[in-house]
């Protein structure tokens, strides 16, 4: 990757600062840590990490502070935090102006997006979210490939009772039906139901009684209930 373009040098310069909070940012093995420096940036005077979850990212020096308890090290744009997936994503939308001169556009660049996992982003053209939830569910932007649905299922699968809800499941396309359980409940969306009574179709006999034994008192009981019953089980 080639040296990117910096403006300034200070964690406070040009006022483009950035505050990003993200749990186990503490540890200097966090994943975005690599990822920041992957990129380009680097610590502000060497500043070291006090094991806090957040981090001050100035944009235009393409430098970074780890956060320090009780310290407000710089003012930050908006003065609120936004998580790292949301970070990459304005990170990409500049990116992809990178070698262009101030007021040059590329082609289509009213909302032309960088296709690159790593800034969590796709390839859009005034994208609308009913188009994109068709394009993540239909296998155009695989779900295990977009940074945002999968740390959606990582979020899920940290709890113990739901990783074996989803490991357990009989089938592939058991656990994919789970996992678009999972998204539905927090990535509400016509698509996604849409495509769960889609794939419900697919599902056997061992498959629903899988669903079955982990629902609890959900409110889908009876349901299931009701198609273990029409495929021949009790």
């Amino acid at each position: 990757m080639g040296k990117r373009k910096t403006f300034g040098d200070g964690i406070g310069s040009g006022k483009a600062c950035i505050l990003v909070k993200e749990k186990g940012l503490g540890d200097g093995n966090h994943p975005f840590w690599k990822w920041l420096s992957d990129e380009g940036f680097h610590l502000w005077l060497n500043h070291p990490n006090y094991g806090m979850d957040w981090v001050f990212i100035n944009l235009n020096s393409m430098v970074c502070a780890p956060g320090m308890p009780g310290i407000k090290i710089t003012s930050t744009i908006r003065e609120h935090a936004i998580t790292a997936e949301e970070f990459k994503v304005i990170w990409g939308i500049f990116m992809q102006y990178e070698e262009l001169k101030p007021l040059e556009m590329p082609e289509k660049a009213n909302a032309k997006l960088l296709l690159r996992d790593r800034y969590g982003t796709v390839t859009t053209d005034e994208i609308t979210k009913d188009e994109m939830d068709r394009l993540l569910l239909k296998g155009e932007v695989p779900l295990a490939k977009n940074s945002a649905v999968s740390t959606i299922l990582n979020e899920w699968l940290k709890n113990p009772f739901w990783r074996e809800y989803y490991e357990l499941a009989p089938s592939d396309k058991c656990r994919e039906m789970i996992a678009l359980e999972f998204m539905y409940s927090e990535y509400d969306s016509r698509e996604i139901a849409a495509e769960i009574d889609e794939k419900e179709k697919e599902l056997t006999l061992e498959d629903w009684q899988h669903l079955y034994r982990y629902c609890g008192n959900n409110p889908s009981k009876t349901y299931i209930r009701k198609k273990i019953r029409e495929l021949g089980g009790e």
